[in-house]
């Protein structure tokens, strides 16, 4: 599991995830996702990389 380092709210709806993923946020590419699940049996949720900070060592995922 990946921490979220930071999680806020853009409008009514949308909210940003900042999640702690050194791996994946040095090798990312443009167009890639990750899956996203609350918990071990729950549904997968694919979510495209937003941003990505590789000095940092994290991601950044945007959703409604």
């Amino acid at each position: 599991m990946f921490p979220i380092v930071d999680a806020r709210m853009l409008a009514t709806a949308v909210k940003q995830l900042k999640i702690s993923a050194p791996e994946i946020a040095r090798k990312r590419k443009p167009g890639q996702f990750v899956v996203l699940r609350i918990h071990e049996e729950g549904e997968r949720i694919p979510l495209t990389i937003a941003d990505a900070d590789a000095e940092a060592g994290t991601i950044t995922l945007i959703f409604q």
